[in-house]
């Protein structure tokens, strides 16, 4: 039996994050910003985190992945970029007992369905195995080429867990132009088999998102959330990625991702609320100064709900009258229903 895994903790969540998400950019000219792995990363982790915990928090997670060997570069409009050229990785002196070792522990984590980075491992057992000779490691042979998360029981990880299974794989299948199958439940909840290339990855509010072209319709690049992934297979094709595709044209508003049709509205950003301004709208949809200060902001969305969470969660102003009055019934509702969930004997008190 091999051993069992466990799950990563906060801390290691939160770096692994923080390296992938600086991995996918690692191309751009300027980098991500440090808004946005605030708002991205640790924020979801922390709402209550303060600006001054959130920056010695990052400074420290930075000098982990320094020691790990990823270099990050944070310019003085802080930017960061992990510098691919001066990333390293320390000369690993093995014996051959300690060889051995590694090797066998390598073998038993490649029949863990849970294992969260398959394709690493197999790279580093072909690597490990050039040390040996050909009757030393005879398993090498009978290793399996494909992922040994496409078969795993789904039932057995919740949403969020799919998302860290299949981060490592995607990626994969990002670099080296692979197509890929995968059972996808969408926001209505009905399941389907898709047929994908998959073209990038990006971090929203702490979830992964791939967008991917649809390769049953024609021209249709979607945006597939990883939570709603149920399995995933290397279907072996090869794709070309279009000159013209830009990733960041697909980072979207939480609000913006949703099987609802496109709605059109107006969001008012206060003129205290200036600072946060790129950070806030991330270029989405078009901004419109007021005379008094305020920014009108036209953006459209998909999911209602989430759509009035960011607002309220940000101290925006609505800008449609029945937008409004919505979020007025939806907070008269939360009040109400927190009324009745008080304590037996406390003022205010009614019964269920």
């Amino acid at each position: 039996m091999s051993p069992a895994i466990t799950a990563p903790t906060a801390v290691t969540e939160r770096i692994i994050n923080l390296a992938l998400l600086l991995g996918t950019r690692v191309h751009a000219a300027d980098g991500v910003s440090t808004q946005h792995i605030r708002d991205h990363i640790y924020t979801p982790l922390d709402p209550n985190q303060s600006a001054t915990a959130f920056e010695k928090m990052f400074n420290r997670d930075k000098d982990t992945l320094r020691l790990a060997g990823l270099i990050i570069q944070t310019d003085t409009l802080g930017n960061n970029r992990l510098i691919s050229e001066s990333s390293f990785c320390e000369d690993l002196k093995l014996g051959p007992a300690e060889r051995a070792t590694l090797a066998l522990t390598g073998y038993a984590q490649l029949e863990e369905p849970l294992f969260p980075l398959p394709l690493a491992l197999r790279l580093a057992l072909t690597k490990l195995s050039a040390l040996f000779d050909a009757e030393a490691a005879p398993a090498l042979r009978r290793m399996p080429a494909t992922s040994n998360l496409g078969n795993r029981d789904t039932e057995a990880a919740n949403s969020n867990d799919n998302a860290g299974l299949y981060l490592e794989i995607l990626l994969h299948a990002c670099q080296e132009r692979n197509t890929l199958s995968i059972c996808y439940t969408n926001a209505a909840g009905q399941q389907s088999r898709r047929h994908i290339a998959p073209y990038g990855l990006f971090l929203l509010s702490g979830r992964w998102y791939l967008v991917a072209h649809d390769l049953e319709v024609s021209d249709a690049i979607r945006t597939f959330k990883l939570g709603r992934i149920k399995s995933l297979e290397l279907a072996g094709e090869s794709f070309h990625m279009p000159p013209d595709f830009c990733l960041s044209d697909w980072m979207l508003m939480p609000f913006e991702i949703g099987a609802s049709p496109e709605t059109f509205t107006t969001v008012i950003i206060p003129a205290d609320h200036h600072a946060s301004l790129d950070g806030l709208t991330r270029g989405r949809g078009s901004l419109e100064p007021s005379d008094d200060g305020s920014v009108h902001w036209h953006i459209s969305y998909r999911n209602y709900d989430s759509f009035i969470s960011f607002v309220l969660e940000n101290n925006l102003l609505f800008g449609d009258a029945q937008d409004r009055d919505y979020a007025i019934a939806q907070l008269r509702t939360l009040a109400n229903t927190a009324a009745t969930k008080q304590a037996p004997g406390q003022p205010g008190a009614r019964p269920c």
